[in-house]
């Protein structure tokens, strides 16, 4: 039955997430929960449009900041990115996920002017001490800035950790063997 409905669907979702927001307005849950779902359908521009419109709503709220961060660096916004994650940061310190994404975002950018291979690495270290257990997207961040600081050693030791976690099903599939590869050639991962 996957053919007929499955075109649509995306469209029949956006229209009743903006009746639901029209019969809402001013409620945060509502425009998050309409951002996830633009997300997930591919619309991430009208997914920042409605994390912009609930931070004007809740403009200190640390995970909202951080989820628009998020979104911003998957769409190769990272100048952005990384603004909103020092914000998000600045309120939250110890908020691993963003600690691990500007981890990232310092340790793979293709730009060398983001890049700051030691912040990272301080960052993703503060992100794993975080955690109450091993989370394989906090150690792919790890092997990520131990690879822009040339110590390619630990990095294959973080990714191969966090590709078990991964693997294992005890992770979120955000440690790729393609990155261990990398790490392995001695080369530092980019991101575009």
């Amino acid at each position: 039955m996957g053919g007929l409905l499955e075109p649509t669907f995306p469209y029949q979702a956006s229209d009743h997430w903006n009746r639901i927001v029209d019969l809402n307005p001013g409620e945060v849950r509502v425009l998050i929960l309409r951002a996830e779902v633009r997300h997930e359908y591919g619309d991430d521009e009208g997914a920042i449009e409605d994390f912009a419109a609930a931070l004007l709503l809740t403009p200190r709220n640390a995970p909202l900041i951080g989820a628009r961060a998020a979104l911003y660096h998957l769409t190769g916004d990272i100048r952005t990115a990384v603004t909103e994650y020092e914000r998000c940061l600045e309120l939250d310190p110890d908020n691993a996920v963003a600690l691990a994404n500007l981890a990232l975002a310092l340790s793979t950018c293709s730009d060398s002017t983001v890049r700051d291979g030691r912040r990272a690495l301080d960052l993703a270290l503060r992100a794993c001490a975080c955690v109450s257990e091993s989370k394989d997207w906090a150690l792919a961040a790890l092997a990520a800035a131990y690879a822009e600081l040339g110590d390619f050693l630990r990095a294959v030791e973080a990714q191969d950790q966090a590709l078990s976690l991964s693997l294992a099903g005890s992770g979120t599939k955000h440690a790729k063997p393609e990155h261990l590869e990398c790490y392995r050639n001695g080369k530092p991962r980019r991101d575009p």
